[in-house]
């Protein structure tokens, strides 16, 4: 113990651990960035245009993992991103995105389901959540069936659909607009009906069954009873050919005496 080199090689051992554990200190700080955390800005919304080259000022890397179509959103916008932004992250690192796609995903026509003769609003939401495809109203058409039910479709200002036809090979991008005539009980035309020599409960009955109304009923003096009076006269008049709308009235005239000419 009291030899002088003794200690000088305990010192010169102690000194070159020293430098050792310093040198792997520094070799670590500067290898891993040990603490040198930062925090990781957004990119959502942003173009890839823009993004890459900022990530890349702070020493990011920017890796697209998908991309997605986005109804009336442009190709290359960030839509998430991994990290999530304000992460603490090591310089370097890498940040996958997903990206909106340049052009949409189609949608064949033949894809597509039944649609002539179906409900409308159950059509649309089946349109729009299986398919992405947005559908509009343009018109209506007098039908005997049930109403808004699908007549036409329409795309791009051709009918593609309606009951004898259905076109092949037509593909329709998603977040594309389809155009439907739909059924109407109302505006259909119908021959006038002939009314005269019937009692005016006989015309009701019948003008319901036309979907037409009685309208205003005028009688002479003598008449008691309007529901058996007799027709002699109505507006519009009967005429071969002679059409009305549906859900219109007719104006009649009445007498207590049956008309000449009517059959017996």
């Amino acid at each position: 113990l009291k030899s002088k080199r003794l200690w000088l090689h305990l010192a010169g051992i102690t000194i070159f651990f020293i430098l050792v554990v310093t040198l792997i200190t520094v070799w670590l700080s500067n290898y891993t960035r040990h603490g040198q955390q930062v925090e990781l800005p957004s990119f959502v919304d942003m173009s890839t245009k823009h993004a890459i080259p900022l990530a890349e000022s702070q020493k990011f890397q920017i890796v697209i993992s998908d991309s997605i179509h986005m109804v009336d959103k442009q190709g290359g916008i960030i839509l998430s991103q991994n990290p999530e932004a304000l992460s603490k992250v090591k310089e370097g690192r890498k940040v996958y995105v997903t990206i909106s796609k340049h052009n949409p995903d189609m949608v064949s026509i033949e894809s597509l389901p039944e649609l002539y003769g179906q409900n409308y609003e159950r059509k649309r939401r089946e349109l729009s959540q299986g398919y992405e495809l947005r559908s509009r109203i343009v018109g209506e058409r007098y039908n005997i069936g049930p109403e808004n039910h699908i007549l036409e479709v329409i795309y791009s200002g051709d009918t593609i659909i309606t009951r004898n036809k259905r076109e092949k090979n037509i593909q329709i991008p998603k977040g594309g607009v389809l155009e439907f005539i739909l059924s109407t009980k109302s505006g259909g035309m119908i021959q006038v009906p002939d009314l005269k020599c019937m009692t005016f409960d006989e015309a009701k009955f019948l003008l319901s069954s036309y979907r037409l109304n009685l309208g205003a009923a005028q009688a002479g003096a003598e008449v008691e009873n309007y529901n058996t009076a007799y027709i002699y006269q109505q507006e519009p008049e009967y005429l071969l050919g002679n059409k009305i709308k549906m859900g219109s009235s007719i104006n009649v005239y009445l007498s207590e005496m049956k008309p000449e000419g009517c059959p017996e």
